[in-house]
């Protein structure tokens, strides 16, 4: 038929943006790509590591000293001819996450700081669009979707990023490649869900998944948005409070 598109062309749909392309950003990346998302913004400032080969599988030691970013583009769009990639070298801050996320369908925060996940939580409430969160350190980690207007956020269960010198971050207390990977792959299929059926609670909502990789258990927590969060407060609705078991499958 003329005009007629097929192939992998056909199935792509959706625009995520991964902010961190680092060991939760690689494989939530790579997820996404083969999963049929339509377009990727890929966002970090940093440039590749020796250290970062072990878990960021993306990258090769020929790659060190390149911004992450340029590689992550490059090697997605090899592999997935028909994906749109746009690759952004920045930081992101408060200065420039609105333009950042502006279009997307689901954001991916994949940094390492805390600081910038508060940043992303609070800009993504603004303009609501939903959030994927993921943290790992060492061999723990955790997984946590907002949806605004309808779950809690961010600051509804922290309030505030820690104190720079009392957080922990992969650099400072190290991180197993295995548990970032598990965390990245399952932000993937958590972010997929929002794209693929917009009109179904996602798997996570309403709730926190812990993750434990020395005995590969999963726990979720219930959550319910704060009625006084200064940020989500405001923007919460009637289908917000949807709470889950706990589950423990290790």
């Amino acid at each position: 038929m003329a005009g007629a598109v097929t192939g992998e062309a056909l199935l792509r749909r959706g625009h995520a943006v991964v902010i961190g392309l680092g060991g939760l950003g690689v494989p939530a990346s790579v997820g996404l790509a083969a999963a049929g998302i339509s377009r990727l913004t890929l966002v970090d400032a940093d440039r590749i590591e020796l250290s970062n080969l072990h878990r960021q599988l993306l990258y090769a030691e020929s790659d060190i000293g390149s911004l992450k970013v340029w590689v992550a583009a490059a090697r997605l769009q090899r592999d997935h001819p028909t994906l749109r990639v746009a690759a952004i070298a920045q930081h992101v801050d408060a200065t420039n996450v609105a333009a950042i996320i502006d279009e997307a369908d689901v954001v991916v925060d994949s940094v390492d700081d805390e600081a910038t996940k508060f940043v992303l939580n609070d800009a993504c409430v603004r303009a609501g669009i939903p959030l994927c969160h993921a943290g790992a350190i060492g061999w723990r980690g955790q997984l946590f979707l907002v949806r605004p207007g309808h779950t809690a956020c961010l600051r509804c269960l922290f309030v505030e990023p820690p104190r720079s010198h009392e957080a922990l971050t992969c650099e400072r207390a190290g991180v197993l490649g295995p548990v970032v990977g598990v965390l990245g792959a399952l932000q993937a299929a958590e972010a997929w869900r929002v794209i693929d059926q917009p009109s179904v609670p996602p798997l996570r909502q309403g709730s926190l998944l812990l993750f434990d990789g020395r005995t590969g258990g999963l726990r979720q927590i219930a959550t319910a948005p704060d009625p006084q969060c200064p940020v989500c407060g405001a923007a919460k609705s009637e289908g917000s409070s949807a709470h889950t078991t706990s589950d423990d499958s290790g």
